[in-house]
């Protein structure tokens, strides 16, 4: 099958640069160094750090307990109005799990005083998208992202409403840039440099491959292009090294100056 080029273009004295879609990057960005610890439940394909196999009303009970709430915090938490705290320590395993699982959004509220988490939307076209705040109160059914205070801490050196808005728009990008890896909207370049020419002045043969990257995940032309415009300014300067005479094709001279 033929590469799938969304962006070319010619940069001058012969050179072309190439944008082309990525459709074999392995560089999964759960594998990086992430604040948030990201958890889904989708039936078609392993998504996010952690695919619970439980519901995601008791994956919470098992976040809480993890983040030390008291197991009797969250039994008062689902009180009858007529049940006493020696009914509370009676209830069974399986009782308290179906009233988490009734109405988890109460929990939730609890898990959000020692943790910053999100909840996540799965589009039609697979992309993942960050739920409002309330929504994710409901309980999310695609899945959650978060850091913990202590996570966000140990990022920003304390926790803050300053530090826990960065912290916020962190996992919101990398929510995004999971999705963008996920729906294979990843990308690389190719750059070529003059082809060769006949005595007429017509191309004989395409121009050498000088320089390429992959990997780049996003839309193009906020990551790709321009570092594949920063790579083509310095092999075009390096090529005219010898040209004096020659200058810098106008949209690559405005940013890095010719070398000496």
């Amino acid at each position: 099958m033929a590469d799938y080029i969304p962006h070319e273009e010619e940069l001058g004295h012969g050179f072309r640069l190439e944008i082309v879609h990525d459709d074999d990057s392995g560089n999964n960005p759960r594998e990086w160094d992430n604040l948030g610890t990201m958890v889904g439940w989708s039936p078609s394909r392993t998504m996010g750090d952690e695919q619970p196999g439980r519901s995601p009303a008791l994956w919470l009970y098992g976040l809480a307990t993890e983040l030390d709430i008291a197991e009797w915090a969250i039994a008062w938490l689902y009180r009858e109005p007529h049940e006493t705290t020696d009914d509370l320590a009676n209830l069974s395993d399986w009782e308290l799990e179906g009233r988490i699982e009734d109405a988890p959004g109460r929990l939730l509220a609890n898990i959000e005083e020692r943790c910053l988490i999100l909840g996540l939307n799965l589009g039609y076209n697979g992309d993942l998208s960050i739920c409002a705040a309330s929504y994710a109160a409901t309980c999310s059914e695609t899945g959650f992202v978060y850091a913990t205070y202590a996570d966000i801490a140990k990022e920003y050196g304390k926790v803050t409403p300053e530090t826990i808005e960065r912290a916020r728009k962190l996992l919101q990008g990398e929510v995004k840039e999971y999705s963008d890896w996920a729906t294979g909207n990843v990308y690389g370049y190719r750059l070529f440099g003059p082809p060769t020419l006949d005595d007429e002045g017509d191309e004989i043969e395409e121009g050498e491959e000088l320089d390429a990257c992959w990997g780049f995940v996003g839309d193009y032309d906020d990551h790709c292009l321009p570092e594949a415009k920063h790579a083509a300014r310095w092999q075009i300067n390096a090529w005219l090294k010898d040209k004096p005479t020659i200058p810098l094709p106008r949209e690559l001279s405005l940013t890095i100056p010719r070398q000496a």
